[in-house]
């Protein structure tokens, strides 16, 4: 493997550090997930374990999978093209395949919180909203925003950050060159912030258009486009502002994600490097 390069694994262990670091990261971001919802909806906060853990389990069975999906994909990909790591990859092939990955991991992601919505509008169960969204043919609904918002999000963190902090330690040996901690933070606040703003507009065009619902018996004559909802929401709001609404929040919990997540990359890649080096000189 050339020098700087990261360890190349399989796809099992890639999808495995995914799962791990998607569960750590909705853990920790946990209490912040409730306050913030608790405050949208109004409720009072009440500083208890119980209140801002509630509803954990469900979190992290919907995230793992998507970042195992992210991680697994990006790895995969990053080992295809590098020739099983022979060949160090360019900064730009590097933040392609997370785009990538990111993108292609939106089809769990779509129909996921298609399905949610779409709960939460009719207050219906699982099931019974699934099977209406099938006979609307609308699984897919609202995926090409999906696929935009997830491509920059995941380059984020997976392409962005890492490339960034490389560049902090060796182009500020003084202040980076042993702390690689530091250098990760302050990549991660800065691809944080590129994910957040850049993802934002997709995000919130995609909630609007995936809880809107066509009548069954007028679909031609009803508007479909989420080019055409876009402009609605700015219409009704009087200014393309309404595209930002939430930034705050979400920005927090994106800048805190990226961080999160490229840490627990790190840790997970060499903890499996390791493992896997010390298998290979027991063997011989």
């Amino acid at each position: 493997m050339p020098s700087g390069e990261r360890p190349v694994l399989s796809a099992y262990e890639y999808a495995a550090a995914g799962a791990i670091a998607g569960a750590v990261e909705v853990t920790i971001q946990q209490p912040e997930i409730a306050w913030k919802n608790a405050i949208q909806d109004k409720r009072p906060i009440i500083f208890h374990p119980k209140f801002f853990y509630r509803g954990l389990t469900i979190n992290i069975a919907s995230m793992a999978p998507y970042t195992a999906v992210q991680f697994a994909l990006n790895g995969m990909m990053s080992k295809w093209l590098s020739k099983g790591g022979e060949r160090p990859l360019g900064d730009w092939e590097k933040l392609g395949i997370a785009a990538t990955a990111g993108g292609l991991s939106a089809l769990i992601s779509g129909p996921a919180e298609l399905i949610l919505i779409r709960q939460q509008r009719l207050g219906s169960e699982l099931v019974p909203t699934t099977k209406d969204i099938l006979k609307r043919k609308e699984i897919l609904r609202g995926f090409s925003l999906a696929f935009l918002r997830d491509s920059i999000y995941v380059c984020g963190y997976l392409g962005l950050t890492p490339l960034w902090k490389e560049q902090l330690m060796k182009g500020f040996p003084d202040k980076f060159g042993d702390k690689p901690l530091a250098a990760s933070m302050v990549a991660s606040v800065a691809a944080g912030l590129v994910a957040a703003v850049g993802t934002q507009p997709f995000d919130t065009i995609k909630t609007r258009y995936q809880a809107m619902m066509p009548p069954l018996d007028n679909r031609k004559h009803f508007s479909y486009s989420w080019l055409s909802v876009c402009k609605q929401m700015k219409e009704q709001a009087g200014s393309w502002r309404v595209l930002y609404d939430g930034m705050i929040p979400r920005g927090m919990r994106i800048v805190f994600g990226v961080f999160i997540l490229s840490q627990c990359r790190d840790v997970m890649e060499s903890w499996f490097e390791k493992r896997k080096m010390n298998k290979m000189a027991t063997v011989s």
